[in-house]
């Protein structure tokens, strides 16, 4: 009995190959993060080399480029770090110390003339050798504008001018800036003219800075600096002055009822006693008659008085009770 033909096993399917090793997202991350940030990129690389190579995850080139790229530009980054931090310390070095605060050594002004038409007593301020008028005067603001426009023209002449002061850095003489007024002052924003008061007595320390003074002073010729046009003046005398209370620049009128709102309308007449154009702004008040309780305010305002005219206006409240009586609280100068 003959034997069956062997079977060729050569037409059976072949084993499928292994699958090949992922690449290692920590070597790519490290590739990446080298570029961006080296010094984390050399550690994070460093990590990914242990877990590459034969019988491991694919990757190890990119985790050898991330060391070596991240070594490369960490060590750059730090020479260019050094380089910018020696140039800016050069460039700061050569910045020029600022000039020393001014310093005040004053020539002697021509002695005053004798005689009948001599203005001035015999007393001086010690360290700058200037004669004190025996009169001080008190100023319009036009005036003052004369004196700040040209002040060589007033050379020596006693002047009141209110103020508030802070102290300024100066070498042998006390010197302060001041911003002031020719006019006493209903409120600190009408100090607005700049100067600068020397001091040489000592009269200003008694009163804190930002107090509001009425000062007796010395008009000079003199610069703080070359091209500052603020005025200088010397100190003579010095005191704390009050602010003005102009309330009595306003009457009320008898008051009416409206009929918005069980609403009471107050007329207001307001009248510039001073020498120059200016508005003012009224804060009417509702009090009960005994004066315990207040209802509230409201502002009256004029715009732009010529000096001693009189301007109407008018105030209103709404849902007073019946006992409300009105008064004015305070009044403030507008520009």
């Amino acid at each position: 009995m003959s034997q069956p033909p062997p079977v060729n096993d050569d037409s059976a399917p072949a084993a499928p190959a292994p699958a090949p090793e992922p690449i290692s997202a920590l070597a790519v991350l490290g590739l990446i993060a080298a570029v961006v940030v080296p010094a984390v990129g050399v550690v994070v690389s460093s990590v990914a080399l242990g877990r590459t190579g034969p019988g491991k995850q694919r990757g190890r080139g990119l985790a050898l480029a991330g060391v070596v790229m991240g070594a490369i530009l960490t060590v750059l980054g730090t020479v260019v770090a050094v380089a910018a931090f020696r140039g800016a310390q050069a460039v700061v070095e050569q910045i020029p110390e600022p000039p020393p605060a001014p310093t005040f050594s004053l020539p002697s002004p021509p002695a005053p003339p004798d005689g009948p038409g001599d203005e001035t007593d015999q007393e001086t301020t010690d360290d700058l050798d200037i004669a004190v008028p025996s009169t001080f005067a008190e100023l319009s603001a036009d005036e003052w504008a004369e004196i700040t426009r040209d002040p060589a023209a007033y050379e020596g002449d006693g002047v009141v001018l209110f103020a508030n002061v802070d102290s300024f850095p100066t070498g042998d003489i006390a010197t302060y800036f001041g911003q002031v007024s020719p006019v006493q002052p209903a409120d600190e924003f009408e100090l607005s003219d700049p100067v600068y008061f020397l001091d040489p007595e000592g009269v200003i320390p008694g009163v804190a800075d930002g107090d509001v003074l009425r000062v007796d002073a010395v008009v000079t010729s003199r610069e703080i600096a070359p091209g500052d046009p603020t005025p200088i003046l010397v100190a003579v005398r010095a005191e704390a002055a009050e602010l003005a209370d102009l309330t009595g620049n306003v009457v009320l009128g008898p008051p009416e009822p409206t009929d918005v709102n069980n609403g009471t309308r107050i007329p207001v007449t307001i009248t510039n006693n001073g020498d120059t154009v200016t508005g003012f702004i009224a804060e009417v008040v509702a009090t009960s008659a005994d004066g315990s309780t207040q209802y509230g305010t409201t502002p009256a305002i004029v715009d732009s008085l010529q000096p001693g005219q009189v301007g109407e206006t008018e105030a209103f409240f709404f849902d007073l009770p019946p006992d409300a009586v009105f008064d004015v609280l305070s009044v403030q100068r507008t520009p």
